[in-house]
């Protein structure tokens, strides 16, 4: 299931939310023009009083008799009070001299009990044309139930359903009201469809009573990527970190970049890569083991370890399933690894790994 707020902007007009009775919600958003055609409500761009909003219960593409429906207000605000606990198809109208560029579409909004779906938005284009089909990407993956907490989904290891998995769009690691969701199945598999390409951070809310033994990856899709195998695992047994054997004030740092040339260098324009795991391989075994010190790049790529003691580290890329499906190493040549030694509070910058498309 899945339920997306096509908005990139709160309007907030001095409304008091209206509170639905118990076991109701309310479903409301705004009808905009969407003056630049990307389907997301810009900053500026005005709203479309008057537009009527529906809940297509048979899901024809009109709005019938007995169908519920509101009428936008003069700041594009709609409302459909007390409805029950369901997924509903939600549609506009059309509007003469605009064009429905609401992305994607139909929407369809699952209703919780008492949980109100408040950024249900519709875009209206205001040149009449049709736009043409917008390059989309995908993430899905499972949630699963890590019996030996090794973050891996192995032959065994049963899927975790009714879990809700997010973009957290702010990257505040809480799931807010405007953010997409996804509800994991039967099979604990879940889906987002229809993404427009860029970057995204995806969270799970853990089930209750366990504990994520997996990294909440931050992922850069380009126009045709799918991203199906970003898993989450879940164990009954807290994560086991053996922190360094003593603190430093030494530093490595670096960038995972994407070597769009495969030369083994990071070159002019070439961009970072972020959510790639970068990890101290203290038994240098090639394997990222859970007692074994790691950090994630952020999104233009970018990591670094600090408070290290004089040591000499193995310092490794762990690239995950889908990852390792979209990219192969460059830098260092496959299999090898980077040797850093800090002594006296050194700093090592431009420990980098660099990677390519397959």
């Amino acid at each position: 299931v899945d339920q997306f707020a096509n908005s990139d902007l709160e309007i907030d007009f001095g409304q008091s939310p209206i509170i639905p009775p118990p076991g109701l919600a309310n479903i409301s958003g705004i009808a905009f023009i969407d003056e630049n055609g990307d389907g997301f409500a810009d900053a500026g761009e005005p709203p479309l009083p008057d537009a009527v909003i529906y809940i297509d219960a048979n899901d024809d593409g009109e709005r019938g008799n007995d169908e519920r429906f509101a009428l936008a207000d003069q700041f594009g605000r709609y409302d459909i009070p007390n409805v029950s606990p369901g997924t509903y198809v939600i549609r506009q109208e059309p509007r003469p001299g605009f064009t429905d560029s609401t992305t994607p579409a139909p929407v369809f909004v699952t209703l919780i009990e008492g949980d109100n779906a408040d950024f249900v938005n519709f875009a209206n284009d205001p040149t009449g044309l049709p736009k043409a089909v917008l390059p989309v990407v995908s993430i899905g993956g499972v949630v699963f139930n890590d019996i030996n907490g090794d973050g891996l989904l192995d032959p065994g290891e049963n899927g975790i359903p009714g879990t809700t998995v997010f973009l957290d769009r702010n990257d505040n690691s809480i799931l807010d009201n405007e953010e997409r969701t996804a509800i994991t199945d039967s099979l604990g598999v879940y889906d987002f469809d229809g993404l427009p390409p860029g970057t995204y951070t995806v969270r799970q809310v853990p089930p209750p009573g366990l504990f994520q033994t997996t990294q909440d990856p931050t992922l850069t899709l380009f126009a045709g990527d799918d991203a199906n195998f970003v898993n989450f695992g879940n164990s009954a047994n807290p994560p086991v970190i053996t922190p360094p054997p003593s603190v430093g004030t030494g530093a490595i740092s670096g960038i995972t970049f994407e070597d769009l040339n495969a030369n083994g260098f990071l070159d002019s324009g070439e961009p970072g890569i972020g959510g790639v795991v970068i990890y101290f391989d203290q038994n240098n075994n090639s394997v990222r083991d859970l007692d074994e010190i790691f950090v994630a790049s952020d999104v233009n790529g970018n990591y670094g370890f600090s408070n290290l003691a004089d040591n000499t580290y193995t310092v490794r890329q762990d690239l995950n399933p889908e990852q390792a499906g979209i990219f192969t190493q460059t830098f260092p040549a496959p299999g090898e690894t980077a040797v850093i030694a800090t002594f006296g509070g050194q700093n090592v910058p431009n420990v980098n790994f660099g990677s390519t498309r397959v």
